[in-house]
């Protein structure tokens, strides 16, 4: 796995941007990088409009179905959850555990990991069930739901 600063992420999207016009899949994907890198490092505010911009690229060049706009749906919804907008995240969460596991299969990282924060989600709303539900999915699974692989 490659490991970047966030200064190191900001200055690929500005090199991507030199290069592609916006929209392009290298554009949309540099956006992610950087709403991705600002949520991880605990700056969810910040990360929100870059991660929109890049679901809507991803949907615009890929589609609704894609693993890649399922992925990147699911980035957003944790970072919305970590907001406090759980009722904004929880329809794309949903959505994301779906498309994502459709491509990929129940125990990709990518699906472990939406499945894990949808149970989060429901954690932070208050709906027990809910959690608890999705929790017996990862257990399922046979998934240690404090470590869940990393496919990136």
């Amino acid at each position: 796995m490659i490991r970047a600063t966030w200064s190191e992420v900001r200055r690929l999207r500005t090199t991507v941007l030199a290069l592609h016009e916006p929209g392009h899949r290298d554009v949309v994907a540099a956006t992610h990088d950087l709403g991705l890198t600002l949520s991880i490092l605990g700056r969810p505010a910040e990360a929100e409009p870059l991660l929109r911009e890049a679901v809507d690229g991803a949907m615009a060049i890929w589609g609704e179905h894609n693993r890649v706009t399922g992925s990147f749906s699911g980035d957003l919804a944790r970072c919305l959850v970590d907001l406090g907008k759980v009722e904004e995240a929880e329809p794309l969460l949903l959505r994301a555990n779906q498309v994502v596991e459709e491509a990929l299969g129940a125990a990709h990282p990518d699906t472990l990991r939406i499945a894990r924060e949808t149970a989060r989600m429901y954690d932070r709303r208050g709906c027990l069930v809910e959690a608890a539900a999705w929790r017996a999915v990862l257990a399922r699974r046979g998934v240690d739901q404090d470590v869940i692989p990393v496919s990136r």
